[in-house]
């Protein structure tokens, strides 16, 4: 029957029903979490640009480059990570997608996001817990908290958690769950 979720031939996958666009907020939140990473990696090329001709030029090497090389790629590696989860593009294995049942294939994959959202959880917990233990620890060339760097692993985990329930509820109710195709 067209329009129905269920499949036109047995063994295929259930139809996701188109996603809705996203609204202005989480367009803007998009935006905000590519300029951050674009600028991550844009500071990252020009300080080591800036750091290896100062140290193979004028013999007069910086103390700090590399370790601001170091936090902001952290950082664009753990935003990047959501980033990849809410576009669908981590690796995965599609040896169910043409399997027979497709209630057993939504249950696995629903299994998988839940345990994944749970390892997300308490690595975001653990995160936090290190993120407050260590504000008053200076870094070693910068200065600056620890706490700050370490901030990035609650936050980016915590993201992927919330992504990933919003997953969950996406693939139960039958909908697309890739959240932001890359255009």
């Amino acid at each position: 029957m067209p329009g129905s979720n269920e499949p036109a031939t047995p063994g295929a996958t259930p139809r996701a029903s188109p996603a809705r666009p996203a609204g202005p907020a989480v367009r803007a939140f998009r935006w905000l979490v590519d300029a951050i990473l674009v600028t991550a990696l844009a500071v990252i090329s020009i300080v080591l640009i800036c750091q290896v001709v100062l140290r193979y030029v004028f013999h007069a090497a910086l103390p700090w480059p590399e370790e601001l090389a170091q936090f902001l790629l952290v950082l664009l590696t753990l935003l990047g990570g959501y980033r990849a989860l809410e576009m669908d593009m981590h690796i995965r294995l599609q040896v169910l997608d043409d399997f027979r049942w497709p209630r057993l294939v939504m249950l696995l994959r629903l299994a998988g996001y839940a345990a994944s959202a749970a390892f997300m959880l308490y690595v975001a917990y653990g995160g936090w817990d290190l993120t407050m233990r260590s504000m008053h620890t200076p870094s070693t060339a910068l200065r600056m908290p620890m706490g700050v760097v370490y901030a990035t692993l609650p936050i980016a985990f915590g993201l992927m958690t919330i992504l990933l329930v919003g997953i969950m509820v996406r693939l139960v109710r039958g909908r697309d769950v890739v959240l932001d195709r890359p255009e």
